[in-house]
């Protein structure tokens, strides 16, 4: 009884630290990212969409590349 408690534990203890380390991995930018994302021009929310500030804006229809940039336009929008 107790080993089969102790191996869930185990195998609960890895699953743990595997996707602790696969949010790591992908939550690591290349400096080269920041630094172009630092240099460029930050757009009013309106570029991406004119409903982008609504709730009926739909966010999957944004590109991949462009998001980092719109959130940063939320932020200087909010002031």
């Amino acid at each position: 009884m107790h080993s089969l408690m102790w191996k869930k534990v185990r195998d609960a203890q890895h699953r743990s630290r595997l996707s602790n380390e696969l949010m790591m991995y992908h939550m690591q930018v290349p400096p080269e990212d920041v630094t172009k994302l630092a240099e460029t021009e930050i757009p009013s929310s309106e570029h991406f969409s004119e409903d982008f500030a609504k709730l009926t804006f739909i966010p999957r229809s944004l590109k991949e590349q462009d998001t980092a940039l719109a959130v940063i336009s939320m932020f200087e929008d909010m002031g």
